[in-house]
């Protein structure tokens, strides 16, 4: 999901609160549930059975975090990772 990748990238308050409206905008098209049928957010993420946005976002980032110290060290994503600015 483009979105799950994109909240790796923008760890801020103002960016997730984006994602959850996206999410509910989809989740209320998965169900036929609009916003006039009055049915509570928690009400429709309990239905479909999803996590919250908050876990699945710290699950891709523990995700992210163990393949990059799996990754072979000369791995841009990995040197990059671990790199530190020199002094000049």
């Amino acid at each position: 999901c483009v979105c799950s990748y994109v909240v790796l990238l923008l760890p801020t308050a103002k960016h997730r609160k984006t994602l959850q409206v996206a999410k509910i905008k989809y989740l209320r098209k998965v169900t036929g549930k609009t916003r006039r049928d009055r049915v509570r957010n928690t009400t429709m993420k309990m239905r479909v059975g999803v996590l919250p946005l908050e876990e699945m976002i710290k699950n891709r980032q523990l995700m992210w975090n163990d393949n990059l110290n799996r990754s072979n060290e000369f791995r841009y994503p990995k040197r990059v990772f671990e790199a530190r600015p020199v002094a000049t």
